[in-house]
């Protein structure tokens, strides 16, 4: 769900914006994806997967006038991570 679901949209819009010369695409991802290894393997490739797709659609759409950009929101210290069973105290300072 983490790939087909942002896709789908993406690929309407790489369709029918470079037709008007004129378009913004905006992916969210995570910071994860720049982090492998570090989290649970299957959403840390989803999210990777978000940042090469934007970065993959920027090159071939950029000429037709299109811009893509992907957002990658960093960690948040929420209850999320006691439902992962990565309490958020294991977590680098930084992060």
């Amino acid at each position: 769900m983490n790939v087909t679901a942002p896709t789908r949209p993406v690929q309407a819009a790489a369709i029918n914006f470079p037709t008007s010369g004129r378009g913004v695409v905006i992916n969210l991802g995570s910071a994860v994806a720049l982090a492998p290894g570090r989290f649970n393997v299957p959403y840390m490739a989803t999210k990777g997967y978000m940042l090469s797709l934007s970065e993959a659609l920027q090159e071939e759409l950029a000429p037709a006038g299109v811009r893509v950009q992907a957002v990658q929101p960093g960690i948040t210290r929420t209850d999320i991570w006691k439902r992962s069973g990565t309490g958020i105290e294991q977590l680098p300072a930084h992060m």
